[in-house]
């Protein structure tokens, strides 16, 4: 795909189109250099000039190309066959510039590396570009790329507006669009909404959560749905000896692994799955419980049975095609400079754990020895009250593990006339399993009808069951 500061759009996989933007570093400092923010684009299935709907799934560092490739379908039914479809990979993703080659100088405590790793490391880190790859820099890459694709179809440049639809971070990278550049909003669909504002303070551990809320949906359902439904199931069950079951194999996991040979040609090579395996599918089928409750209960019943395979197959298979870590915390880190800039300028001793036990971005980003500033041109000022072009569409979960609610009532008080829409449905995000009233709803806003204010959609099916 050649790369250049038009868009030359290429056909690649298949049916698509892709374009390699070439973008300043640093929009206000032609000398920090110029990087590549790809994109794909599948085009309308009309004739004539069409509107393109910009799309992110999620992160930080999530690669939107290749959520895009398996969700397009999906997306053009959501949204209308009549748009043109376009994703991308935000800075330092995937096939996306800067290139940030040290992650692995973040994830060690590199006090006790070897002194020839502890000088690369250092050098690395003093000389890279990850500095660059904050969500504010995305935002104006957005900009970039409307001004651009106006101008390819004859239009002006200034009259440019984004049309975008974010998933989880993908609202966060709206969010930010609309507070910088307010008068540029088209129409903003943010579904899953990521509380930016603390996000940018470095308060990650203070994001709503509604991991165990969930979870605690399974027993009802499971019982709800009884043994032909349900197969962890039995005949004279009741929510609370499902439940017990569920926590007896936990605690079982925790002193007893249970082992399981991927290769039965090999017995002697075997894999031990652990509390730590059991727990952490759970924590992913509270993403989509439509699809992974039934999964689950399958998987409770072969444990509870001695039998770990499912669980070792669902283990390798669901480790392929996660967030890569360390963009993510890369980016995190830039984006709440504030913080750690802020606390101690002394780094902590401690070795480097993981994201997800770290209490702040002060801690966290110290430890990972990564203290690279964003330049001033994308140091984000914070969320202030602003009305947008168009107001914006925060669409939410009625019960979202880990973008509730809350946030998008949050976020939508910094955008006056912007709307919450609400699916009574249990996952992340309401695009998981749109029902009929959330599409025309949706279909609706981007026609230019926005819905009633709390406006609520009921869920196209629950776990083990469809509603309707």
């Amino acid at each position: 795909i050649p790369v250049s500061s038009d868009l030359i759009w290429t056909p690649c996989f298949e049916k698509f189109t892709c374009a390699n933007l070439q973008v300043p570093l640093d929009y206000e400092e032609p000398s920090a250099g110029q990087t590549v923010i790809a994109f794909i684009k599948k085009d309308a299935n009309t004739t004539g000039p069409t509107q393109d709907i910009l799309y992110n799934p999620g992160g930080p560092g999530g690669s939107g190309i290749g959520a895009f490739l398996g969700a397009h379908k999906r997306l053009s039914e959501a949204l209308g066959p009549q748009y043109n479809l376009v994703s991308f990979d935000p800075r330092g993703v995937n096939n996306s510039g800067p290139v940030v080659d040290y992650y692995e100088c973040l994830e060690r405590d590199l006090k006790n590396a070897e002194p020839t790793k502890q000088a690369w490391c250092a050098s690395k880190i003093a000389s890279g570009k990850a500095q660059y790859i904050g969500t504010p820099a995305v935002a104006q890459d957005l900009l970039r790329y409307i001004e651009k694709r106006n101008v390819e179809l004859g239009r002006s440049a200034q009259e440019a507006r984004l049309w975008y639809y974010g998933a989880s971070y993908g609202t966060m990278i709206g969010t930010t669009f609309a507070a910088l550049y307010p008068d540029r909003v088209g129409r903003l669909v943010l579904d899953g909404v990521v509380r930016a504002d603390l996000h940018y303070q470095g308060r990650w551990s203070e994001y709503p959560r509604m991991t165990e809320d969930i979870m605690g949906q399974f027993a009802p359902h499971c019982l709800g749905a009884g043994p032909q439904g349900c197969k962890f199931c039995w005949k004279n069950d009741t929510v609370t000896s499902i439940e017990e079951r569920i926590q007896k194999i936990l605690g079982s996991l925790k002193t007893e692994p249970l082992a399981w040979m991927p290769d039965r040609r090999r017995p002697k090579e075997k894999v031990y799955m652990t509390y730590d395996h059991l727990h952490h599918f759970m924590f992913q089928a509270t993403y989509h419980p439509v699809s992974y409750f039934p999964l689950l209960a399958s998987v409770l019943l072969d444990l509870e049975r001695g039998d770990a395979s499912s669980l070792g197959k669902i283990s390798n298979q669901t480790s392929k095609g996660e967030v890569e870590y360390w963009p993510h915390q890369a980016i995190s880190c830039v984006d709440s400079w504030r913080t750690f800039a802020a606390a101690s300028e002394k780094r902590a001793d401690d070795p480097v754990v993981h994201f997800d036990k770290m209490k702040d971005a002060a801690e966290l980003c110290r430890n990972a020895w990564f203290t690279k500033y964003p330049p001033a041109s994308q140091q984000f000022p914070g969320f202030s009250m602003t009305i947008t072009a168009f107001p914006i569409l925060f669409v939410s979960s009625a019960m979202d593990p880990v973008t509730p609610m809350q946030g998008a009532r949050a976020m939508s008080q910094f955008f006056p006339g912007s709307v919450v829409m609400e699916q009574t449905s249990i996952g992340h995000c309401a695009i998981s399993g749109p029902s009929n009233c959330t599409i025309s709803r949706v279909q609706g806003y981007l026609s230019g009808q926005m819905p009633p204010i709390d406006a609520v959609c009921p869920a196209k099916e629950l776990p083990f069951a469809a509603v309707n």
